[in-house]
This record gives C-alpha cells, sequence and structure tokens, in this order.
C-alpha cells in the first residue's frame, strides 16, 4: 500500500509543479481588469505606503531606537513593530524586510499569466545565490541546522532543503544535480553552464570537479549571468511599457555588473581566475556591450 503523503509534501508538489512560463500577450483592456485589476489596486495601496520625505527626515532626527519607533507609528510599518518589546538594528531590518517579503509572495500567489512568470523571474536571482550559498555550506561541512535560515526566502523552492541530505563526495554532487537541480526553475542555466564547461564523455563525473577547480563565486556570476540575459529575452517578448521600463533596468544592472566583475579581476593576483571573471563580464546587453569604447575600457 503506497504511502500517504503529508500535507506538507502536497503543498511542495503544488508550488513546484506551479513554475509555468507564460509567454504572452500581456493582454489589453478587455481582459486586463479581469486578470490584473485586483493586483493593481493592492500594488497601489502597497505604493502608498512608501515613507514620504518628511517621514524620512523625522527618523533622521531620531537619537535612540525607542524615538524611531514611535516615529513609524503613523505609517504602514507601525504594527511591523507593534509586539517588538526591545528594539535592535538587526530585529528593524529582519522585521522590515519580512513585511517586504510578504507583500511580495501575495502579489506572487494572487498572479496568473505573464504576471506570474515575470514575478518568478524576480525570484530567481535569489533562487540561484541560495543554491550556491547552500553548496557551499555543503563543501564546507557548515552547520546545516542555521544553514538555511541565512537563506534569502525570496529565493525560497520545496527542495531547497533537500540539497542539505547529500554528501560532500564526488558522488553526492551527482546525484545533487541529477535529483534536485534538473527539478528547479533554474535547471535551465545549469544544465548551459555544464554544457559549456565540462567537455567529457563522463559530464556528471565533472561535476564534482568543477565546484572544486573553479571558485563557486565564479559559477554563480555565469548562473547570473545567464539568468539575467534569459530575463532581458521575456521583457522583450512581453513588449509593451514592460518592455520599455524593464530593458532600460536589466540593461543598467548589466552594466553594473561588468563594471563589479572586471574591478573585482584586476583585485586578483591569480591570472585563470582573472581570465575566468572577464569572461563573466562578456554580457550580451546594456551599453558596454554596445559601445565598443566603454567595453574596451572595461576589459
Amino acid at each position: 500500500m503506497a504511502s500517504v503523503k503529508s500535507a506538507e509534501d502536497i503543498h511542495d508538489f503544488y508550488e513546484q509543479e506551479s513554475y509555468i512560463r507564460f509567454a504572452g500577450p500581456v493582454g489589453d483592456l478587455t481582459t486586463f481588469n479581469a486578470e490584473y485589476g485586483y493586483l493593481e489596486s493592492m500594488l497601489r495601496g502597497f505604493r502608498s505606503g512608501f515613507l514620504k520625505e518628511f517621514e524620512y527626515r523625522q527618523l533622521c532626527q531620531c537619537t535612540n531606537l525607542d524615538d524611531f519607533k514611535l516615529t513609524l507609528g503613523d505609517t504602514d510599518y507601525s504594527l511591523v513593530f507593534a509586539n517588538q518589546s526591545q528594539l535592535t538594528p538587526d530585529i528593524i531590518q529582519d522585521r522590515v524586510w519580512d513585511k517586504y517579503v510578504s507583500e511580495f509572495n501575495f502579489i506572487r500567489d494572487q498572479a496568473v499569466g505573464p504576471l506570474a512568470s515575470f514575478l518568478d523571474f524576480i525570484t530567481y536571482e535569489h533562487l540561484i545565490n541560495n543554491i550556491s550559498f547552500l553548496v557551499t555550506s555543503l563543501i564546507r561541512r557548515s552547520d546545516m541546522n542555521t544553514v538555511l535560515a541565512k537563506c534569502n526566502p525570496l529565493g525560497y523552492f520545496p527542495r531547497l532543503k533537500s540539497i542539505l541530505s547529500f554528501e560532500n563526495t564526488a558522488d553526492g554532487f551527482v546525484e545533487l544535480y541529477k535529483t534536485v537541480l534538473v527539478d528547479t526553475p533554474v535547471a535551465i542555466y545549469y544544465e548551459k553552464y555544464f554544457d559549456a564547461e565540462i567537455r567529457s564523455d563522463d559530464p556528471y563525473g565533472q561535476i564534482e570537479q568543477a565546484y572544486n577547480d573553479v571558485e563557486i563565486d565564479i559559477i554563480n556570476s555565469m548562473l547570473l549571468k545567464l539568468w539575467l540575459e534569459d530575463f532581458y529575452r521575456y521583457c522583450q517578448q512581453l513588449g509593451g511599457t514592460t518592455a520599455e521600463i524593464m530593458m532600460e533596468l536589466l540593461e543598467f544592472e548589466a552594466d553594473r555588473r561588468a563594471i563589479e566583475i572586471t574591478i573585482n579581476s584586476y583585485v586578483s593576483s591569480i591570472f585563470a581566475l582573472r581570465l575566468s571573471l572577464l569572461r563573466v563580464q562578456s554580457l550580451s546587453l546594456g551599453l558596454l556591450c554596445l559601445n565598443p569604447c566603454l567595453r574596451y575600457l572595461c576589459a
């Protein structure tokens, strides 16, 4: 007799299956209100809760954390600290971040069609960072009881915790890739990376060696590069105002990453590491990609 799955397993299964990419189109006036009207009103409500300029001035004049809490009493952040008898900078940061994550997940859970895919794309960056963080912790044999708590909640995936159950061995990394990473929404980026980096008759056997021979930050940067280019193409496909706004934002992010990686490459004294960093820098979007002069300055 088949074992009865727990409610948590069932929830994780359906949440895992919900990552479906909708190609569009976004819709028009005849369907917008039915699909996105409620979410637009909620977003307008969240936007009205942003701190105003005069509220920021009041926060700058606070001399202690009690005054800080009192100043936020007339804002949407009043309930965030309602049950906090004692405040610290870390608690303030955690509670404010939890509020943002809760609001984002609410919109994401209600979204349908291309909007759902768009919001999923936003979380892929954090999911890649979480996976890299867990793999690094696995290699370093960190305390697994505290590792998951340090992951970014925006990058949560139902099977993320199963990464910690694998052993820090060659077979363990192979099984990790074949049974866990391939089921994540970012599996396509891992596949592209390993296909480009590993040329062998036994590709799975080279995965553990790749993680040992190459800095984990290099792998993570390459995966984020692939994600950024994929996100850019998706926004182009959606078209309209989404493409107009998002393409400019993603181009800016690509240029920022290119400059940051280039600076880090000159800091490194290892020639092979410099080459890897510069290869990560070569994005196919942004002003540095289109302008040869600017690209030469960062190469």
